[in-house]
Parts: C-alpha cells; sequence; structure tokens
C-alpha cells in the first residue's frame, strides 16, 4: 500500500511543474488543477465470511484534472487509507494467520491493511468563499500483510482482494495563499465494497477523515 500511495505522489510531482504555467488566471477556479490532501480518521472493512478489521487510518487523496467552466472541475482520482491502529485480526484468503489453538498465534503481533482506489470525480467551487463539494467513483483493492513473531523468526505474508468498487465524497474550504495555489480543510466520507481474492462475501465499510489540502488551480 505505501508503494501505491508512492507512485501517486510521484506522478504528482511530475506533472507540477509544467502544469503551473498552464494554471488559469489567478484566484479563478480554471485551467489546470491538482489537488494533494492527506488526512487522519477511522475506516472499517467487514465480510460475513472473514470478520471485520477497522481502527484510526491515514488517507491520501490526489486529483488531478482541469476545469471545465468557472468553479467547476473534473479529475481523475486516487485515493486510499491505511489503517495504523487496526482492531481485529485480518482474516482473508491466502493470507497464512494462525488460529486459535495454533502454537503460533500468541505471537501474533501485527496487521498492515490498506485500501486503493483509482476512478473519477468532480468538484464544485461555490464563488468567493472558496468553499467546494467534491466526489469520486472507481475501482478499488485492498492490500493487506500480516506478520508475527514464530519464537524469534518473524513471519508473514502479503495479498490484495480482488477488485471492487469505492466512492468518496466531501465538503472543504481553500484560501489562496497564491496566484493559483490554495490550502484548505475538509471533511470526507468514503464506502467500498470489495470482493477478497477468490472467495465471496465483499469487504463492505465506511470510512471517515479529516483531511488537509494544497491545490493548483
Amino acid at each position: 500500500m505505501r508503494r501505491v500511495m508512492g507512485a501517486a505522489v510521484l506522478a504528482a510531482v511530475m506533472v507540477m511543474g509544467p502544469a503551473a504555467a498552464q494554471a488559469g488566471e489567478p484566484h479563478k477556479h480554471d485551467g489546470f488543477f491538482l489537488r494533494m490532501a492527506p488526512g487522519i480518521g477511522y475506516s472499517s472493512a467487514e465480510s460475513d465470511t472473514f470478520g471485520k478489521f477497522d481502527g484510526a487510518s491515514g488517507s491520501f487523496e490526489l486529483a488531478i484534472g482541469a476545469a471545465v467552466a468557472h468553479d467547476f472541475v473534473i479529475h481523475a482520482t486516487f485515493d486510499g487509507w491505511a489503517l495504523i491502529d487496526e482492531q481485529g485480526p485480518l482474516n482473508g484468503p491466502g493470507i497464512p494467520v494462525p488460529v486459535a489453538g495454533d502454537p503460533h498465534h500468541d505471537h501474533h503481533h501485527s496487521n498492515h491493511t490498506g485500501m486503493g482506489m483509482w476512478g473519477a470525480g468532480v468538484t464544485k467551487y461555490f464563488g468567493p468563499s472558496n468553499v467546494y463539494v467534491t466526489g469520486s467513483v472507481g475501482a478499488a483493492r485492498l492490500y493487506y500483510s500480516i506478520h508475527w513473531d514464530d519464537y524469534g523468526n518473524d513471519y508473514g505474508g502479503e495479498d490484495h482482494s480482488d477488485t471492487g468498487i469505492a466512492f468518496s465524497g466531501g465538503v472543504g474550504k481553500e484560501w489562496w495563499v497564491g496566484d493559483s495555489w490554495g490550502l484548505g480543510v475538509s471533511g470526507t466520507f468514503g464506502y467500498q465494497s470489495i470482493p477478497p481474492r477468490g472467495a465471496g462475501g465483499n469487504y463492505t465499510g465506511p470510512t471517515f477523515a479529516v483531511r488537509f489540502s494544497a491545490t493548483l488551480n
């Protein structure tokens, strides 16, 4: 999951230089659009077949697109989260998870779970207030790893789910800090329905976050 987020950030960096020259008029939402928004919140995914995992999460959104009308932007979107305080065991197919009665069960010490979504979305600003609403939908996967201490020998595995669907939406406000740059804060909500790889019983659940954004437009 960290590699996925790293690739998304790298893509943003690669377009920032040329894109700055394509930004529109000062303090107007027109021309090229780039929003990078890290945040923190809560995420959950639950399957009737494999149980539930949830907890505090870090999140990140990358949106790249263009204004097609004044104050109205369409964009490609990468959206993702990663649990930082996971509650409950991950129990998906293909993951070597210790179970009760296994001599290694008491030595299980960490799960790492995240979601990545690639899709499309829109952002609508409301005049000089710079308040906006945004929403995106796309294809999504869960990425997970599990590690435990086998009496001094670290062991674990990594895997990902099949591809499902997720959406995200939010309300935010930005403040201009330059002709084309704005800094802001938003509250976001998301939901995913993602099938485990090779099995039924989709992982479904919400995610909530407060995000801080840097936007070039």
